[in-house]
C-alpha cells in the first residue's frame, strides 16, 4: 500500500511541476524583458531577410547575361514557280501486249538499246517486274556480303554521320509521301548500318539470303519468254513516262525568253503525244525558267553558279549555271538556269516550286544588344563584344559580315583580340570595360 501510495502521490507532484513549469514560462514570456528580447530576435530576422535579399538583387544586377558564341548559317532565298525545258523526242508504239521499261527512269542509252519489252500478257509482265526487281535484291545482298567479309576502319564518326544522312533522308521521303524512292532509301539506310556493323568486328551472313533469291530467280527466269522490244533511235537519257509538255516551249532559242513567254509556259496545257513508251531526252543540257524581280537578279551573275532547291522533291541543294537573265519593262527578269546532270528524279520535272539561293553568309551569331563601340587605347573607335572570361570581362573585336534586327553575323578569324568561336558574349550590363571584374 505504501508503494501504491508512493506512486500516486508521484503523478501529483508531476502535476504540481507542470503546472509550475507553465505558470513559469507565461511569467517569463509576459516579462518587459523577454518581450523586448523576441521583438529584438524578429527584427533581426527581417533586417537579415532585407539584407539578402538585396545582395541577391545585387549580384543578379552585376552577375553577366551570357550567350555563347556559335557558328551559323543564314541564306537569302527567292521562291518562285519554274518550268523545265528539254530537247526531248517521244517513243511511239503503236501495238497490243503489256510494256515493261527496259531500263530505268533516267538512264543513258546509245541508238538500239532496247527500252522497253513488250509481253503478250499482263501475267508474264509481272513475272518479269518480279524477276527485275530480286536481281536489284541479289546485287544488294552481294554487296552487303562483300562489306561484311572487309575490314574497314574509317571513324566511328563517319558511319554515323552516313546513318544519320541516310535515317533522314527516309523521313523526308515519308514526309513528302514520295514512295516510289522509298525503297531506294531504305536500302541505303540498311548498307550504311551494315558497314558500321562490320567496322566493328560484326560478322554478318547473308549467304542463306543469296540462295533463297538465287532460287526464286532460277524458277521464274523460263516464265515471262516471248516478248518483243523497243529500241531507241536516238542516244539520250530515257523516261519510260510523257507529260505532254515535251513540245511546249522552244528549247533552241530558251537564252532569249522573256518574262512573259516564261508566264505562258507556266500556264500552258498538256499536248496529247499519242501511244508510246516513253520518251529520251536528246540533249545532256536542261533548262529551268523562272520568273524573279529585277532587284532579286540583280544580285545574281551571268555564267556564275546557283544553288537551286526543289523543295516538293528535296531538301537537297542542285547546282545550276546561271545562263541568262533577261529583263522587263514591268521589273521582272527571266532567269535562264542550266543543268547537265540527270537522274530519275532530275527527269521527271516540269512545273515546279522553286527556292533560288541568292546570298549566303556563315560566321558566329552575336546578339546585337552585344554590340558595342569603344575607343581604343590610341583614341581609336573599334567594334566588338564584351565576353566573360572567368569572372574578368574582356574585349573582343568582331568584323560584322551580315546584319538583321535580332543578330549580327561576323567573320569567323583567329587573329588575336577578335571573338573566338565558344566564347561567352555578354549581352547585358552596363559601365562595363575591358578587365572588369562582374563576379
Amino acid at each position: 500500500m505504501s508503494e501504491v501510495r508512493r506512486i500516486a502521490n508521484a503523478g501529483k507532484d508531476d502535476g504540481k511541476f507542470r503546472r509550475k513549469l507553465h505558470m513559469n514560462i507565461d511569467f517569463e514570456l509576459r516579462s518587459g524583458v523577454a518581450q523586448k528580447i523576441v521583438v529584438g530576435l524578429i527584427c533581426l530576422v527581417i533586417v537579415f531577410f532585407c539584407v539578402y535579399q538585396i545582395y541577391v538583387a545585387g549580384r543578379g544586377q552585376t552577375t553577366a547575361n551570357t550567350e555563347t558564341a556559335l557558328s551559323r548559317t543564314i541564306s537569302k532565298n527567292i521562291d518562285t514557280r519554274g518550268f523545265v525545258l528539254r530537247e526531248e523526242s517521244v517513243v511511239p508504239y503503236t501495238g497490243g501486249g503489256t510494256v515493261v521499261p527496259g531500263v530505268s527512269n533516267g538512264s543513258k542509252v546509245s541508238v538500239g538499246d532496247a527500252v522497253a519489252k513488250i509481253y503478250t500478257s499482263s501475267d508474264m509482265a509481272e513475272k518479269s517486274l518480279e524477276y527485275a526487281y530480286l536481281e536489284e535484291e541479289l546485287a544488294y545482298y552481294k554487296s552487303i556480303d562483300l562489306v561484311s567479309g572487309s575490314a574497314l576502319s574509317v571513324g566511328m564518326e563517319l558511319y554515323n554521320a552516313n546513318i544519320l544522312s541516310s535515317l533522314l533522308a527516309v523521313e523526308d521521303t515519308l514526309n513528302r509521301n514520295d514512295l516510289s524512292v522509298l525503297p531506294e532509301k531504305i536500302r541505303a539506310l540498311s548498307s550504311d548500318i551494315t558497314r558500321k556493323q562490320a567496322a566493328i568486328g560484326k560478322t554478318i551472313d547473308v549467304s542463306a539470303r543469296i540462295s533463297e533469291i538465287t532460287d526464286k530467280m532460277g524458277a521464274l527466269q523460263n516464265e515471262f519468254v516471248g516478248y518483243s522490244e523497243v529500241t531507241a533511235s536516238q542516244a539520250g537519257y530515257y523516261v519510260n513516262v510523257t507529260d505532254g509538255y515535251e513540245k511546249t516551249g522552244d528549247y533552241s532559242a530558251v537564252a532569249a525568253i522573256t518574262p512573259e513567254e516564261v508566264s505562258s509556259l507556266l500556264e500552258a496545257s498538256p499536248t496529247p503525244v499519242g501511244k508510246n513508251v516513253g520518251k529520251i531526252i536528246t540533249q545532256f543540257n536542261w533548262y529551268l525558267v523562272c520568273i524573279v524581280n529585277e532587284a532579286d537578279a540583280d544580285t545574281l551573275s551571268v555564267g556564275g553558279n546557283v544553288k537551286v532547291f526543289f523543295p516538293d522533291m528535296s531538301d537537297e541543294a542542285l547546282t545550276m549555271r546561271l545562263k541568262a537573265k533577261n529583263l522587263s519593262e514591268d521589273g521582272t527578269a527571266a532567269l535562264v538556269l542550266s543543268s547537265n546532270l540527270m537522274n530519275a528524279r532530275l527527269a521527271s520535272l516540269r512545273m515546279e516550286n522553286v527556292r533560288i539561293r541568292v546570298e549566303e553568309y556563315s560566321g558566329y551569331a552575336v546578339n546585337k544588344k552585344a554590340v558595342r563601340t569603344i575607343k581604343n587605347a590610341d583614341g581609336e573607335e573599334e567594334t566588338g563584344v564584351f565576353i566573360q572570361l572567368g569572372n574578368i570581362a574582356r574585349f573582343r573585336k568582331i568584323e560584322i559580315i551580315y546584319s538583321d534586327e535580332n543578330i549580327v553575323l561576323v567573320s569567323n578569324s583567329d587573329q588575336n583580340g577578335y571573338l573566338r568561336l565558344y566564347d561567352e558574349i555578354i549581352t547585358e550590363g552596363t559601365d562595363l570595360y575591358d578587365g572588369k571584374i562582374i563576379s
